[in-house]
C-alpha cells in the first residue's frame, strides 16, 4: 500500500499529538510511590518468564589437528581388513609430492585430506568405501574433490593382493572395482534380521564411537533397545565406555559384543531388530 506525501504528513502528525495523562486528584498529585527493589522486580520477572536450558552436543569429528591421532594408512573392513594408503602430486607447484592423512568414518568408509600440500588437515580431498560383495568378495569405490594427481594403494592384508588405482590430474571421475578383491572369501555373519523383513538377510552392525579431543576419560553411554519377532522386548542395561584422547572404540557386531557380555540373550542375538 502507497500513502500520498499529505496522507503521510496527517499521519505522523497525528502520531505527535500529545495523549492527555488521565487526571489526578489534589491528595495524590504530590504523593510519592515507591518502586520495587531490583531483587524484587528481578524475581517478579522470572516468575513470569521461566528460565530456559539448552545442551550443546559436540561433534564426534569436525578437525583433525595435525598429526591429530591420525595416520597415513586407512584400515577399513576390521574382520577382513584392508589398509589403504594415499600419494598426491601437485602439478601446480613443481610436481611436489605429499602423502595423505586418514581420516576413518565408519568401518567402511573414511577419506584423506592431504595436509603437507594444503596446509589443511581436515580438508576432505579423496574418499574411498569397501563393501562385502554379494558373493562374498569385496568391492571397492573411489572419488575426490581435488584436480590433483594422486595414487591410491588398496592392500588386503589376509592375502596382501595389492591394487593401485591412478587419477591424471585435472577433471577426472572417480572409479569403483568389482574384480580385483572380487572372488568369494570366507565371511562371519551371526546377526539375522528379523523375520518377515524382506529380503530376508544376515547382516551386522559396526559401532564407532571416536574422541577426537584432547581430553582423556570421555564417557560415552550405550544402549540397545530392541525387538523380537516383531514385539517389543526393552532396552539393555545402559553401558558405559571411556575413550582417551583420540581414542576409538569400534565393534564389528554391537549386537554381538552386547550378548557377549550377557546383555542380550543368544536369541535375541540371532535374531532382533532394534535402534542403538
Amino acid at each position: 500500500m502507497k500513502l500520498s506525501r499529505i496522507a503521510l504528513v496527517a499521519f505522523l502528525a497525528a502520531g505527535l499529538v500529545p495523549v492527555a495523562a488521565p487526571a489526578q486528584s489534589p491528595a495524590n498529585r504530590n504523593k510519592v510511590v515507591p518502586v520495587a527493589p531490583r531483587a524484587e522486580a528481578a524475581s517478579k520477572a522470572s516468575a513470569v518468564i521461566p528460565p530456559s536450558y539448552s545442551v550443546e552436543v559436540p561433534y564426534v569429528r569436525s578437525y583433525a589437528p595435525p598429526g591429530g591421532g591420525q595416520s597415513g594408512t586407512l584400515v577399513l573392513n576390521q574382520s577382513h581388513s584392508f589398509t589403504i594408503t594415499l600419494l598426491a602430486t601437485n602439478q601446480h607447484n613443481n610436481n611436489v609430492t605429499g602423502a595423505g592423512v586418514a581420516l576413518p568414518q565408519t568401518d567402511t568408509f573414511g577419506y584423506f585430506s592431504l595436509p603437507s600440500i594444503t596446509s589443511n588437515p581436515s580438508n576432505p580431498e579423496v574418499f574411498v568405501k569397501i563393501l562385502l560383495a554379494p558373493n562374498g568378495g569385496y568391492w571397492v569405490f573411489y572419488g575426490h574433490l581435488t584436480d590433483l594427481i594422486y595414487d591410491l594403494t588398496v592392500t588386503e592384508n589376509a592375502s596382501q593382493l595389492s591394487q593401485t588405482y591412478h587419477k591424471n590430474a585435472g577433471n577426472e571421475p572417480g572409479g569403483f572395482d568389482t574384480t580385483t578383491f572380487g572372488a568369494p572369501r570366507a565371511v562371519t555373519t551371526n546377526t539375522k534380521a528379523a523375520p518377515g523383513a524382506l529380503p530376508d538377510a544376515y547382516v551386522r552392525t559396526s559401532v564407532d564411537i571416536s574422541n577426537n579431543t584432547t581430553t582423556d576419560g570421555v564417557a560415552a553411554d550405550m544402549q540397545y533397545c530392541y525387538s523380537t519377532a516383531g514385539a517389543f522386548q526393552g532396552c539393555t542395561t545402559q553401558r558405559s565406555v571411556s575413550l582417551a584422547h583420540y581414542d576409538n572404540f569400534h565393534q564389528d557386531d554391537i549386537v554381538g559384543y552386547l550378548g557377549s557380555l550377557g546383555d542380550l540373550a543368544p536369541s535375541a542375538v540371532q535374531d532382533s531388530i532394534g535402534t542403538f
